[in-house]
This record gives structure tokens, C-alpha cells and sequence, in this order.
């Protein structure tokens, strides 16, 4: 296991880190099969995703320090490579370079987040993120995220945490309606289902954004992560609720990749949208979300056209 970490010797928290993360993510993908951390199931097929879930715990590792020393962009590209065969991002143009700046993104999860931050130039990003037991293992990423549950006072205290970092002046990345989306890309009707998602964009970015004001919108639309046969694979059917499905088809896929990293490259795409000051977003009245939403259908729209158009 030293010898994957990479060139430098393993240090023994990093060892422990993986160890730590085989646990948390093997836990996540029983549970999002339906079955308990501890039952039977993970009993008996555990041994069947071991070696998949131990390399992409020992990515993570590698990934966690490469942030550290390069960054959250560098280290969002580095891993990236390992899973697709490019990012195309396209209106970078409208990112500023500095002050306050606000990304709503949609999330259809694998590594959407990960093309987002890697085609983001700005090193004083934090994510706002649902918390997972992994990121425990993960200090440096750690760093650049603000983690919140359903617990109404860590809510509170993200949100607040969040129009902190923006006072500061910092970049902060949020998945706009804090679930997992449909992939705009994965299947014939996914772009409509898309679009009817953005009506479930959280009323928190009003509130963020009428607390810093001096702030400015974009918003992000990320797709291509998740391969059309993992997203309609028969094993992910059996699941009712569409979160599941698409956490299910997630973590599929990747383990799919870790098992056969040649086979499936994706080529994601990531589309930022026109900057939009929060002064014109009709702070604290009723219109304000309506326009978040529209800027992030507009968003949509463009997402869905043809590359060469986008260029």
C-alpha cells in the first residue's frame, strides 16, 4: 500500500486514512443498495467490491495530498485523470478573478464536483456540501469544505459559515438543491428531468446572498459524469426513490472503472453560466429565487447545445 500512495514514502496517518475510508465508503455502498452497514449482505459480497474500494481509498489519499500541495484545482485534475479522458469547460470567461463570487451548481454526482473545481481558477474555493464520514480522512480537502446535515442548527451554522467566506471575499461552490440531479447527458429524457430539478434549487442562496450582497451569482451546470448504461442499469431499477437510483448508478460506475480503468472514459461537461450581481437578483423579495432559477435555465440551455457552439 506504500508503494500506491506514491513516490513519498506513506506516512502513518495516511496509512491509517485509507484504512479509515475502505470502511466508510464500503459502508456507503451497502447502504446505497439497501441493506444495513453491518447486515448480511455486507457479510457475504464485501469481499467482492475489496479491492476496487482500497484503490479508490488509496486515490483519495493521493488526492488529499496533492490538494495540499497544489491545491484544489491541481489536485481535482490529477484525480480526474485517473476516471476521464478530459473535462470541456466552457465559460470560464466569466468567472472573476477575485471577490466574493457565489457557483450554483446542480450535482449529478460521480465526479461532477471534482470537473467543476478543476475548471474553477480560483484558490480560495470552499464547497458547501452534505457531510460524509470520509472527508474525516481527508484534511486537506477538509479545508475547502463547509459541511452541513439535516440537523437544523448545523444547517444554520453552514449557511453562516458560508456568508463568512464570502464576506472574506472567497469563492464558495454549492449544489443548489441539495440532492443528487438527474445527469443532463445520461438518457433520452434526462435533459427535461434536468430542467424540472432547478424548481427544487434551495431558497438558502437568497438568503446567503442578501447577507453579502457586494456578492455575485453564477450559476453551473455539470453533466456527462454518469454513462447512460449505469444510469439505466436493471440493478439500479429495483431502487423506488430517484436519489437512490442515482446514488446507486454512481457508485457502480466508479467501481466498474476502478475494476476495469480502460473500458470507460467519460468526457464531462461543465458550462458557467453569465455573472449576475446579487444587487440585481431583487434580494428579499419573492422574485429573487425566480431569477436564480431562470439564470440557471438559461444556463441549462446552453449546456445542452452542441460543443462546437459553445467554443
Amino acid at each position: 500500500m506504500e508503494a500506491a500512495i506514491g513516490a513519498n514514502e506513506a506516512t502513518t496517518q495516511e496509512v491509517q486514512a485509507v484504512e479509515a475510508l475502505v470502511q466508510a465508503v464500503t459502508d456507503e455502498i451497502f447502504v446505497a443498495l439497501g441493506a444495513r452497514r453491518d447486515g448480511a449482505l455486507r457479510r457475504r459480497l464485501g469481499r467482492v467490491v475489496a479491492r476496487p474500494v482500497r484503490r479508490l481509498a488509496t486515490l483519495a489519499v493521493q488526492f488529499d495530498r496533492r490538494v495540499g500541495e497544489d491545491g484544489p484545482a491541481a489536485g481535482s485534475q490529477w484525480l480526474l485523470s485517473h476516471f476521464v479522458e478530459r473535462v470541456d469547460a466552457f465559460g470560464q470567461v466569466n468567472i472573476p478573478p477575485a471577490g466574493p463570487l457565489l457557483v450554483a451548481a446542480n450535482h449529478p454526482g460521480a465526479y461532477d464536483s471534482f470537473a467543476l473545481v478543476a475548471s474553477l481558477p480560483r484558490p480560495d474555493i470552499r464547497a458547501l456540501t452534505s457531510e460524509v464520514a470520509a472527508f474525516r480522512c481527508l484534511p486537506h480537502v477538509a479545508q475547502h469544505l463547509i459541511q452541513t446535515d439535516r440537523d437544523p442548527y448545523k444547517r444554520l451554522a453552514a449557511v453562516r459559515a458560508a456568508i463568512r467566506h464570502l464576506e472574506a471575499g472567497g469563492c464558495l461552490l454549492t449544489f443548489a438543491s441539495g440532492f443528487l440531479d438527474p445527469d443532463p447527458l445520461a438518457y433520452r429524457s434526462a435533459a427535461e428531468e434536468a430542467r424540472a430539478a432547478l424548481a427544487d434549487w434551495s431558497s438558502s442562496l437568497e438568503l446567503i446572498l442578501r447577507k453579502v450582497p457586494q456578492a455575485v451569482l453564477i450559476p453551473a451546470i455539470a453533466g456527462g459524469v454518469v454513462a447512460p448504461r449505469w444510469a439505466r442499469h436493471p440493478l439500479v431499477r429495483y431502487r423506488r426513490r430517484a436519489h437512490d437510483r442515482r446514488k446507486l448508478a454512481e457508485f457502480l460506475q466508479v467501481i466498474y472503472q476502478l475494476v476495469f480503468s480502460d473500458r470507460l472514459k467519460l468526457a464531462p461537461r461543465v458550462v458557467f453560466g453569465a455573472p449576475t450581481p446579487a444587487s440585481e437578483l431583487a434580494l428579499g423579495g419573492p422574485e429573487c429565487m425566480a431569477r436564480i432559477r431562470a439564470r440557471a435555465e438559461e444556463t441549462l440551455a446552453l449546456f445542452l447545445q452542441p460543443p462546437t457552439l459553445l467554443s
